[in-house]
C-alpha cells in the first residue's frame, strides 16, 4: 500500500499537490471512495470545491472530520450499544456531579468542589488525560505510588464521568474513536475504499492515531502537511515516520513571495551573523494600524473591509479577520461589522450567552431570583421580539412607552408593585369615561385620543406582564436542572417569538435537560449559576463556506483556508501570544511524570509557544494578496498604555531585513488618532458619513456641501441658535425671549409664579411646554424631599382634622400623650399607604427616614402646646379654585380662582392652603408647612418675585372666608418650617405690610402677566449659577448659560424684569 506524505505552505503548493493526487486516483478509478480527513467542515468544503473546480468533477470524495468517520465506521457498534452521543452542554452536567459524588468534604478538592469553574477545569485535564490514551485506573494507580490525593480524586473524578455516561445513555468522542478504531479493520463503511487522506492536520492525540493506524490497514494513505514552523509538526512527522511515511521532495524549490514569503521568514532564525546581517528584505503589501482602543481598532478594520470590496471582483468572502482570542473581541468586532452592514459569520460559532435567546434566558433568570425587578423586566421586554398573540390588545404598542408607564407608577420590584399596571388601566378607563361623558363643546378630541391609545397600550402591558409573571412563578425555589430548565425555556418561548438560529440555542438547553443528567435537584440559586456556566458554550454556525461573508474566526479555525485579505487585529503583549499557563489541575511535571512511566504523549500547557507560531505564520500564508495588522495603544477599561506584540517586531524584521525595535515598528505604523473624522469612502454609519461632510464644510466654509444632508434642517436649527445666542448680546428666540405673544395660562398657582420670579425660562419649560422629569424608581436610595414634604403634610392634614372633629384644639397639656398616641397612629398609617409606592429607596435609609418624620412630628406637637391662646385651628387643605365634579373639596374650600385686578385686567390664581386658623375676635391667619430649610426668605419681602405665595394667600383666604360668610380677615401668613432641619421657625407676611406694598405687589404681578403674555422668558441662573443647583434643566441651557447670561443684561426686552428683580 502507497504511504505519502507532503509537507508544503497551503496555499498554493498544497492545495496543487492534493488535488492533483486526488486527479490521479479518481482517473485510475471513477467510483471507489476516497476518504479525506480534515481538522474542520469548512476546510472540507473548500477543498471539495476546488478539487470540482479544477478537475471538473469530485464524485464519492467524501471529506470528513475523525467525529465524522468514527460515526460512520463505528455505527453498527455504536447502536448495538443502545447508546447515543453525549449531548451538548451534557458533559458539563457530568463532571459536576462526578465532583460532588468522588471529592470528600475534606478531600484535596474539597475547596474549589462548589467553584463554578471547577468542572470545566477537571473536564479539560481528562479530556487531555482521554486525548493521550491515559486510563482512570492508570492514572490512579499512578496517584497511589506518588502519594498524590490530587491524583486519586482525579482518578476517582474521571471513572465516574464515565459511569455516569453509561448511567445516563450516552457515549463521548472518546468511546466513539475507541469502538472506531475496534471496528475499522472490518469495516462495511471504509470497504472499497481508494484511499485515506489526511489534509491540514499539525498533530494527532493518541486516540486519533490509533483510529487513523487502524483506517489506513490494507489500504493506501497520503498525508498533507503544513510546512513546519518551530517544530511544531515534528512529533506528528516522526509517527508518520513510523508508519512508513516518506516525505516527497519539494521539485520546485520551494520559491514564494508575497505574504506566503513573509509566513516563511517571520520566525526564521538565522544560522550565523552573516545570515542576519545579508537578509533581504520580503516585498508584501503590509499595513499595520495603531489605533487608540479596541473600539477605534475594528472600526479601522471596517473601513480596510468595505475599502477592498469597492474594488472590482472583490467580494466579502475573500476577506478573513482572524484572532487570537475571538472572545475578547467578538462583541465589538459584531457590532461594528454590523452598524457598517458588512456581511460576515463567525466560524467558531457563537458564545450562547450572546445569542439573542441566552441574552433573554439570562435576564429572566434575574427577573425571577430578584422579585421581578423594573428594570430587568423592561430591559427583557425592549429586547424580546414579542409573539403577535401577547399584542391583541394593541399590535402597535411600544415597549418604551410601557417603560414610561412603569416609571410614572413607581414600580421598583415585587408582584405586589406590578399590580398598579391594572390599577393604571383602570384609572385611563375612568379618564376615557369622563372625557367621553363632557358634555357637547367642551369635550378635547385630542386628548381623548391619547387617553384611548395609552389604555390599548397598557391592556397589552398588563396582559404581557400577566403572562409573563405568571410563569415566572410557575418555575419553582427548587427542583431538578432538567425542570428548573424546562420551566425557564417554557417562560421564554411563551412570550418572544425566536429565529432559527435562537431556536437551535433553546433546543441545545432543553436537550440536555430532558437526559437523566439533569435529574440533580438544586436551588434555583445554584441553577442560575449553572445556567452562566451552560451559556458559556459555542452554537456551531451554519453554512458558513463563501456565503458572501467575511470569516471572523480564531487562527487555528481557519488553518488552511485562503483568502485575498488577511486582518489580524489584537496584537499586543500578553494577549497576542497568550501567557503560557499550567493546567490548573494537572500540572506539567505531573504530565512529564506520566508520559515517562506509560510512554504516552500528555500535551504540556507551557510548551504552547511553538504552536502560536505555527498558527500565526499559517495566518500570514493564508493572505493572497494583502495584509493588515493591528492594535491599541490603550487599555479603556485601565486607560494604560499598551505595548504591540513582539510578533510585529517579528514582521518589521521580515519586511525590512535588518533587527527591530519598536521605534523601528512606531515609522511603519499608521498611528489613527483619537478623534478622526472619516475620509471619503470610509463612513461606517450615516453619522460617519454627515460628521465627514460636516468637518469638509467647516474647513472649507462651503456650506453648499451640506446640501441633501438627512440631518440638515436640525443641524442649521442648531448652528443658527447657537450663532444667534452667542453673537448678539440681546436675549433672542433661543434663549427664551421669543418675541411673540402666548396665550397665558387661564390661572396659575402662587408656586408658578415665584418659578417665574426666580427662572422664567424653567417657568417656560414646565407651564408653558408641560415639559417634566421621570424619576427611575430604583435610582431612589432614599425618599426624595417632595415626598418627605408630602408625607408630612398629609399626616398633618390628618392629625389636625381628627383633632378638630374630637375638640382636642387648641392643644392642652393634659391632652398631650393622647395626642401624640394618634399622632404615631396616623403617621404609621400614612408612612405604610406610601411604602407601597416602592420609592422609598434602601430599607434601612427608609427606617432612618421614618424616625426623622416622626421626630418631626413631635416638634410640631410642643410648637402647638406652646402657642398662646386665640387661634383655633379650623380648616386644612382648603382649595381655591375649581374642583373635579367627581372630588369632594375639603372643607373651607372655594369653587372658584382667586381674582385679582391687575393694570386692567383680571389674574386668577388656583391652589391649596395647608392651614387656616380663626379666633373669637375676628382675625385669621394662614399657615404653611415647610419641610426643608430656609432658602433666603426673609419676613415681610417679595424678593423680586420669589416669594409671592404668602401675600397670595392672605388675599385668597379673605376671600375663601367670605365665601362662606365667615366675617374675619387675615392678618398674616407665615411660613412654618416644621423640621428640626428647618429649625422649627417661622417666616411670616403681615397683612399690614401686604396693604402698605399693595403697589410694589401690583406692579411684580403685572411684570409677570406681561412677560408671560409676551413671551419673555429669559434664562437666570443667578450668580455663580446658584439658581441652578436643583433644576432638572440644566441640560437643556448648556454649561455657559451663566456667562450668557451676564453678556445679555442690559437688553431692554428684559428691563422691567430687572426692575423687578431688584425689589426686596
Amino acid at each position: 500500500m502507497k504511504r505519502y506524505l507532503r509537507t508544503a505552505p497551503f496555499h498554493p503548493t498544497l492545495e496543487n499537490a492534493f488535488c492533483e493526487v486526488v486527479g490521479a486516483l479518481r482517473a485510475g478509478d471513477p467510483l471507489n471512495p476516497i476518504h479525506v480527513l480534515v481538522p474542520t467542515h469548512v476546510l472540507g468544503r473548500h477543498l471539495m470545491r476546488t478539487v470540482a473546480r479544477r478537475s471538473g468533477v469530485c464524485f464519492n470524495v467524501r471529506f470528513l472530520t475523525f467525529p465524522d468517520l468514527a460515526e460512520l465506521v463505528a455505527c453498527e457498534r455504536l447502536a448495538a450499544s443502545g447508546r447515543v452521543a453525549l449531548p451538548p452542554l451534557g458533559d458539563f452536567l457530568i463532571a459536576r456531579k462526578a465532583i460532588k459524588a468522588r471529592v470528600p468534604a475534606v478531600g484535596y478538592l474539597a475547596p474549589i468542589r462548589e467553584s463554578p469553574g471547577t468542572p470545566r477545569a477537571v473536564l479539560s485535564s481528562v479530556t487531555d488525560l482521554k486525548k493521550a490514551g491515559v486510563t482512570a485506573d492508570q492514572l490512579e494507580a499512578f496517584a497511589a505510588d506518588h502519594g498524590s490525593k490530587k491524583l486519586e480524586e482525579l482518578a476517582q473524578i474521571y471513572r465516574e464521568i464515565e459511569f455516569l455516561q453509561v448511567e445516563a445513555g450516552c457515549f463521548d468522542w472518546s468511546e466513539r474513536l475507541a469502538m472506531a478504531s475496534l471496528a475499522a479493520r472490518s469495516s462495511a463503511a471504509l470497504a472499497g475504499s481508494l484511499a485515506i487522506c489526511l489534509y491540514g492536520f499539525a498533530e494527532l492525540n493518541t486516540l486519533e492515531q490509533r483510529f487513523l493506524e487502524a483506517c489506513l490497514e490494507g489500504r493506501s494513505g497520503y498525508v498533507f502537511m503544513p510546512d513546519d514552523v518551530a517544530g511544531h509538526t515534528l512529533p506528528l512527522t516522526a509517527w508518520l515516520a513510523a508508519q512508513g511515511f516518506a516525505p516527497e521532495v519539494d521539485a520546485d524549490g520551494g520559491a514564494v513571495s508575497g505574504p506566503a514569503a513573509l509566513a516563511r521568514e517571520v520566525f526564521h532564525e538565522p544560522s550565523g551573523p552573516d545570515e542576519a546581517v545579508g537578509r533581504r528584505p520580503v516585498t508584501c503589501e503590509v499595513k499595520i494600524i495603531s489605533a487608540p482602543g479596541v473600539a477605534q481598532e475594528i472600526q479601522e478594520v471596517a473601513r480596510q473591509i468595505l475599502a477592498y470590496a469597492a474594488r472590482p471582483g472583490a467580494s466579502f468572502s475573500d476577506v478573513g479577520v482572524l484572532l487570537r482570542q475571538p472572545a475578547a473581541y467578538e462583541r465589538t468586532i459584531r457590532d461594528v461589522l454590523e452598524s457598517a452592514g458588512i456581511p460576515h459569520v463567525f466560524l467558531d460559532g457563537r458564545l450562547l450567552r450572546d445569542t439573542l435567546a441566552g441574552r433573554l434566558l439570562r435576564l429572566l433568570v434575574r427577573i425571577r431570583r430578584s422579585q421581578y425587578p423594573r428594570a430587568e423586566v423592561m430591559e427583557f421586554l425592549g429586547l424580546a421580539p414579542l409573539r403577535g398573540s401577547m399584542l391583541r390588545a394593541d399590535p402597535d404598542a411600544s415597549p418604551a412607552d410601557w417603560d414610561r408607564y412603569s416609571r410614572e407608577a413607581g414600580i421598583v420590584m415585587g408582584r405586589e408593585h406590578w399590580r398598579r399596571i391594572p390599577a393604571l388601566r383602570r384609572r385611563l378607563e375612568w379618564r376615557k369615561k369622563r372625557l367621553v361623558d363632557e358634555a357637547a363643546g367642551a369635550q378635547d378630541p385630542a386628548r381623548l385620543r391619547q387617553v384611548e391609545r395609552d389604555l390599548r397600550s397598557v391592556q397589552a402591558f398588563e396582559y404581557v406582564m400577566n403572562v409573563l409573571l405568571k410563569r415566572c412563578e410557575a418555575i419553582p425555589d427548587r427542583g431538578t436542572i432538567g425542570a428548573l430548565m424546562a420551566g425557564l425555556l417554557r417562560a421564554l418561548q411563551t412570550v418572544a417569538s425566536l429565529d432559527a438560529d435562537d431556536q437551535d440555542a433553546v433546543q441545545a438547553l432543553a436537550s440536555v435537560a430532558r437526559t437523566k443528567m439533569a435529574d440533580e435537584e438544586v436551588t434555583f440559586e445554584t441553577f442560575a449559576g449553572l445556567l452562566e456556566d451552560l451559556l458559556a458554550e459555542r452554537s456551531p454556525p451554519a453554512d458558513v463556506y463563501r456565503t458572501g461573508r467575511v470569516i471572523v474566526s480564531s487562527l487555528g479555525g481557519a488553518l488552511g483556508l485562503p483568502f485575498q485579505l488577511v486582518l489580524i487585529p489584537g496584537l499586543v503583549e500578553r494577549s497576542f501570544p497568550a501567557p503560557a499557563r499550567q493546567d490548573p489541575i494537572l500540572l506539567d511535571a505531573e504530565r512529564d511524570a506520566l508520559n515517562a512511566r506509560y510512554g504516552t504523549a500528555l500535551a504540556q500547557r507551557v510548551h504552547r509557544a511553538a504552536e502560536e507560531r505555527f498558527t500565526f505564520s499559517h495566518a500570514l500564508g493564508a493572505a493572497a494578496a494583502r495584509l493588515i495588522f493591528s492594535f491599541p495603544r490603550l487599555d479603556a477599561a485601565t486607560g494604560q498604555v499598551r505595548v504591540a506584540s513582539h510578533y510585529l517586531l517579528r514582521v518589521a524584521e521580515a519586511l525590512t531585513g535588518r533587527p527591530a525595535r519598536y521605534e523601528t515598528l512606531g515609522t511603519l505604523t499608521d498611528r489613527i488618532p483619537l478623534g478622526r473624522v472619516a475620509g471619503d469612502g470610509e463612513s461606517l454609519r450615516p453619522a460617519d458619513w454627515d460628521l465627514a461632510r460636516v468637518s469638509r464644510a467647516v474647513a472649507s466654509r462651503d456650506p453648499q456641501l451640506l446640501r441633501g444632508l438627512p440631518g440638515l434642517p436640525a443641524l442649521v436649527r442648531g448652528t443658527r441658535a447657537e450663532d444667534r445666542r452667542w453673537g448678539r448680546r440681546t436675549f433672542t428666540e433661543y434663549d427664551g425671549v421669543l418675541g411673540a405673544a402666548v396665550e397665558p395660562p387661564p390661572t396659575l398657582a402662587a408656586t408658578q409664579l415665584e418659578t417665574y420670579g426666580l427662572c422664567p425660562f424653567k417657568f417656560f419649560g414646565e407651564r408653558i411646554l408641560g415639559v417634566r422629569e421621570i424619576q427611575e424608581p430604583e435610582a431612589v436610595e432614599t425618599i426624595t424631599p417632595l415626598d418627605r414634604g408630602a408625607l408630612l403634610h398629609d399626616i398633618l392634614d390628618r392629625f389636625f382634622s381628627q383633632l378638630v372633629q374630637n375638640g382636642l384644639v387648641p392643644v392642652r397639656a393634659e391632652d398631650l400623650e393622647e395626642c401624640r398616641r394618634r399622632l404615631r397612629t396616623i403617621a404609621d398609617e400614612v408612612c405604610t399607604g406610601f411604602e407601597k409606592s416602592g420609592a422609598v429607596g434602601y430599607r434601612f435609609m427608609w427606617e432612618v427616614e421614618k424616625a426623622r418624620i416622626l421626630t418631626d412630628l413631635e416638634g410640631v406637637l410642643s410648637f402647638e402646646l406652646a402657642e398662646p391662646p386665640g387661634f383655633v385651628p379650623a380648616y386644612f387643605e382648603a382649595r381655591f379654585g375649581p374642583t373635579p365634579a367627581w372630588v369632594t373639596p375639603p372643607p373651607g374650600s372655594m369653587p372658584h380662582p382667586l381674582e385679582l385686578p391687575v393694570d386692567g385686567r383680571p389674574m386668577r390664581f388656583t391652589g391649596f392652603i395647608d392651614r387656616i386658623d380663626l379666633d373669637q375676635r375676628g382675625a385669621a391667619r394662614v399657615i404653611d408647612y415647610k419641610t426643608g430649610m430656609i432658602y433666603g426668605e426673609k419676613s415681610d419681602q417679595f424678593r423680586g418675585g420669589q416669594s409671592l405665595q404668602l401675600p397670595l394667600y392672605i388675599r385668597a383666604a379673605d376671600a375663601m372666608l367670605a365665601h362662606h360668610g365667615i366675617a374675619a380677615r387675615t392678618s398674616e401668613a407665615f411660613y412654618y418650617y416644621a423640621t428640626g432641619k428647618g429649625g422649627y421657625k417661622r417666616v411670616g407676611f403681615s397683612r399690614q405690610t401686604l396693604e402698605a406694598r399693595s403697589g410694589e405687589f401690583t406692579l411684580i404681578l403685572k411684570t409677570i402677566a406681561d412677560g408671560i403674555a409676551a413671551g419673555v422668558f429669559p434664562q437666570r441662573p443667578g450668580k455663580n449659577g446658584d439658581h441652578c443647583t436643583y433644576c432638572s434643566f440644566q441640560p437643556v441651557c448648556g454649561h455657559g448659560r451663566v456667562r450668557l447670561v451676564e453678556r445679555k443684561q442690559r437688553d431692554p426686552a428684559i428691563a422691567a424684569l430687572t426692575a423687578m428683580w431688584e425689589l426686596e
